[in-house]
């Protein structure tokens, strides 16, 4: 499975250093902005912002993601707190 290679961020849940991504979908998809990104650390749930870097979802944009079967599977189970 190829990754692309994406600006430096930081998982907005466990704060690790990324800076490549993997879609689960189609291995040749690079990842656009609204995107969701599950972290292979800690499976905290992030969104792809303008610039590519990962930001905290929103609520809305939380419960549409654990609405996804090919998410809710992977992302952690806690409740969102934001």
């Amino acid at each position: 499975m190829d990754s692309s290679v994406i600006p430096d961020s930081f998982c907005s849940q466990c704060h690790k250093q990324v800076n490549r991504s993997t879609s689960m979908l189609d291995v040749n998809d690079l990842p656009e902005p609204g995107d969701f990104s599950i972290c292979l650390d800690c499976k905290g749930l992030s969104v792809f912002g303008k610039d590519l870097t990962l930001r905290e979802p929103t609520v809305d944009e939380y419960c549409e993601a654990t609405k996804m079967p090919e998410i809710r599977e992977f992302v952690r189970s806690e409740e969102h707190t934001s």
